[in-house]
């Protein structure tokens, strides 16, 4: 972050040291098991430093920069651009898979965690009072990316991304997910499936067509159709949280249309 603020020590850094970048945005979300709150303090806190120990280093060495801290989660953002942050998206994943093999074999709960991004500008500056100062973002592209990450768990997607995103990550698996609403701004979503289990990345690999069919359908106001291509999907090996999510869209807007625009949430 000092790198970004365009200053080479951090004594330099006060409330008049601001910056503006075009810079990939990522915000990661986790939830510790139940279990962990009923262990005490130390136990729940043991487990939120383990998951900041295996998925923020991904991050660190994509060149991402963290810049918040919460018991829930980081943002993060990346000078070097789209590539980078959707390779450390998939790799927190994958970190996050690892993590929760080996709690298993402690007898413990998996942690569940969710990632989204978006790209655009990025105002930042230094916040506080006259004793203490953080460092701090403003943009809406994070807001973006909140607000996708706070979408991810209704759908059991794992790491959700805009249009902007998805055009520059075409070698990672990932498909069109349907449209979201923004405040007054229409959104793109798609789901990068990389960083699920291998299970569940070929079970949506194998059902790409019959996918997008039902996605096409429901957005064209045919929810039977749609609700004929998602039941086709459920009743396939593997998981899908989408289609499934899509499937009880369809089949209530199939007995009662909705009445205006559809949206995926």
């Amino acid at each position: 972050l000092v790198s970004l603020l365009g200053v080479s020590d951090i004594k330099q850094v006060d409330k008049n040291t601001t910056a503006s970048h075009e810079m990939a945005v990522l915000a990661v979300r986790f939830a510790i098991p139940q279990s962990s709150y009923q262990r005490g303090a130390q136990a729940l806190f043991d487990d939120i430093n383990q998951v900041f120990s295996y998925v923020a280093r991904p991050v660190s060495a994509a060149g991402g920069a963290i810049y918040s801290f919460t018991y829930d989660g980081f943002d993060a953002v990346f000078e070097g651009g789209i590539p980078p942050a959707v390779g450390a998206a998939v790799a927190v994943r994958q970190a996050l898979l690892e993590m929760n093999a080996q709690r298993e074999t402690q007898g413990l709960g998996p942690v569940k965690l969710r990632v989204a991004l978006d790209y655009g500008p990025v105002l930042l500056g230094i916040v506080g009072d006259e004793d203490r100062v953080v460092p701090t973002i403003v943009s809406d592209s994070l807001n973006t990316a909140r607000r996708l990450v706070a979408l991810a768990p209704s759908l059991d997607a794992n790491i959700l991304c805009t249009a902007l995103v998805a055009n520059a990550a075409s070698e990672y698996a990932l498909r069109y997910i349907g449209k979201c609403r923004e405040d007054s701004r229409e959104l793109r979503v798609y789901e990068i499936y990389d960083g699920d289990n291998f299970e569940t990345r070929q079970a949506k690999e194998s059902s790409r067509a019959v996918f997008s069919a039902g996605i096409y359908a429901f957005y064209s106001g045919d929810f039977s159709q749609a609700k004929r291509q998602f039941m086709e999907i459920a009743r396939r090996p593997g998981e899908d949280g989408v289609a499934l999510h899509y499937l009880y869209l369809a089949d209530r807007y199939e007995k009662q249309p909705p009445d205006g625009e559809v949206a995926l949430g």
